[in-house]
């Protein structure tokens, strides 16, 4: 898997020390993602529970690679419209550890 405790902009440094579970909720719900070859030969890729996150990609690994750049941005996204409650991943809420 290419997901690691990096992430691809500087922005979500500021999600990484509110929430110090991030990368393993990352993982884990990376672990949970579907994959589908469509018709056209493309690749679908989405997560069940999050809501409008989907890539596709001409390969699965490509697909994938999609939907990893696109979950820290569609969480983002989320949060930044309300949305406080991620979807729960194998326990892992996403939510920030209380002090």
């Amino acid at each position: 898997m290419l997901l690691d405790d990096r992430f691809p902009s500087e922005r979500y440094v500021e999600n990484v020390a509110e929430h110090s579970s991030l990368p393993e909720y990352l993982r884990a719900a990376m672990r949970k993602a579907q994959f589908e070859r469509m018709e056209n030969g493309e690749w679908f890729a989405s997560i069940p529970g999050f809501v409008g996150l989907w890539a596709i990609g001409a390969t699965e690994d490509e697909a994938r690679r999609e939907l990893e750049t696109t979950l820290p941005e569609w969480i983002d996204i989320s949060r930044s419209v309300g949305n406080s409650r991620l979807p729960e991943i194998d326990g892992l809420t996403g939510a920030p550890k209380r002090s």
